[in-house]
C-alpha cells in the first residue's frame, strides 16, 4: 500500500498536454516562472567575474535551495528499498543525497562557461505534474535540461522539482539504476557506506 504514494510522481512521466505558463488564480509563481527567474538569477551569478567559485556556488545553491524536493528525489531514486530503511539510514541517505545532486547540478553548470539558459513552454505530466524545457546554450552547442515539477506536500500549491533529464536521461532514474549495482539483493547499508566516500 505504501508504494501507492510513489504512484503520482511514477505517473508524472505521461502524458504531456498543454500547460499554461502564467501564475495561479492565487497570484503565485507557476513551474515556467519559477524556471525563468532561477536561470536568470543563475546567469547572473555565473557571469559575475568580480566573485570566486566558493562565493558562485553558495548564490547557486541559495537560489535552488526551496526548488529541489531532494526527500521525493531521493525516495524515487531507492524505489522500493526505501520501505526497507531503518529511520537512521534514510536520515543519512537523504543528506548524502542531498549533497550528491548539489554537487551534480553545479557541475552541469560549470561544464559551459560564458553559457545562457532558454527556458521553454511549460507542459503538464499527469494531473498534478510539470514539466519545464530549457536549453544550455554555449559557443553553438545545445545541453537539454528538463525539469519535472509536482506540487509538494503539505503546502499543495508549491511547486518543487522532483527530477531532472539532462539530454534525455531522468537523474532519478540513473541513480536508481546507479545504486542498484551497489546493493545487489542486500541492504542498503553498503550503498551509504559508498555515498559517504564520495
Amino acid at each position: 500500500m505504501k508504494m501507492i504514494r510513489l504512484l503520482p510522481f511514477i505517473l508524472c512521466l505521461f502524458s504531456p498536454v498543454a500547460w499554461a505558463q502564467a501564475t495561479d488564480e492565487n497570484n503565485r509563481p507557476g513551474p515556467y516562472e519559477i524556471i525563468d527567474s532561477t536561470s536568470k538569477t543563475i546567469i547572473d551569478v555565473l557571469h559575475d567575474r568580480s566573485i570566486d567559485r566558493f562565493e558562485k556556488n553558495s548564490r547557486i545553491l541559495s537560489a535552488v535551495n526551496d526548488l529541489f524536493n531532494y526527500e521525493v528525489m531521493a525516495k524515487l531514486s531507492m524505489g522500493t528499498r526505501w520501505l526497507q530503511m531503518s529511520p537512521p539510514q534514510r536520515t543519512e541517505y537523504l543528506a548524502l543525497f542531498t549533497e550528491r545532486v548539489k554537487r551534480m547540478y553545479l557541475g552541469t553548470l560549470y561544464n559551459f562557461t560564458d553559457q545562457d539558459i532558454r527556458v521553454g513552454p511549460a507542459s503538464q505530466r499527469g494531473n498534478e505534474c510539470v514539466a519545464v524545457p530549457t536549453m544550455l546554450v554555449n559557443n553553438g552547442i545545445r545541453t537539454e535540461v528538463t525539469y519535472k515539477f509536482h506540487r509538494s506536500k503539505p503546502d499543495q500549491d508549491a511547486w518543487r522539482v522532483y527530477d531532472i533529464k539532462i539530454e534525455g536521461i531522468s537523474m532519478v532514474q540513473a541513480y536508481h539504476a546507479d545504486f542498484s549495482s551497489y546493493m545487489g539483493t542486500g541492504c542498503a547499508t553498503g550503498l551509504i557506506e559508498k555515498l559517504r566516500e564520495h
